[in-house]
């Protein structure tokens, strides 16, 4: 009896072990990746470049050639 005891205590044991060691799906673990972080870095960044510059509107434009009227005297 005292052996069957110490033998499910033991496999209880393994049990807990086991379902600790299982694999979560990777949408619930990717966040300790560093390829996230650097992913989530460059988005913040692109973001930030994206509300100081107003929509992009500040960006270098080339500047037209002034137009020449022609007057006659």
């Amino acid at each position: 009896m005292n052996e069957n005891k110490n033998n499910y205590s033991l496999l209880k044991k393994q049990e807990i072990k086991n379902a600790n060691h299982a694999h979560k799906p990777y949408w619930k673990r990717m966040h300790h990746s560093w390829f996230f972080w650097v992913f989530m870095v460059l988005t913040i960044v692109a973001v930030i470049y994206y509300i100081v510059t107003i929509d992009f509107s500040n960006a270098p434009r080339r500047e037209s050639k002034p137009t020449q009227q022609n007057v006659s005297p």
